[in-house]
């Protein structure tokens, strides 16, 4: 994975959550562009969670980064209606 995705992730107006995607299947959602921070060196990424953990990962263990659907459609489906 690049950074520029990560990069662009965080800085999209307006900001729509993500979840990175680690090679070994975990995931970290990312709920807000204050959450994460990218090193200088573009080889890792910082930050905390949905729900407060902190992360430090580094971009060769990434193998996506997923976003999120938010708002109306979002609460149709998590009720399991289809749209």
């Amino acid at each position: 994975m690049k950074i520029d995705l990560i990069r662009a992730a965080k800085h999209a107006q307006p900001f729509v959550p993500f979840e990175l995607v680690m090679k070994d299947g975990r995931t970290v959602r990312v709920a807000d562009s204050i959450a994460i921070a990218l090193s200088p060196t573009g080889q890792t990424v910082a930050g905390y969670d949905a729900v407060g953990r902190w992360f430090y990962l580094w971009l060769t263990d990434m193998s996506k980064l997923k976003r999120l659907a938010v708002g109306k459609r979002a609460r149709r489906r998590s009720n399991g209606n289809e749209t």
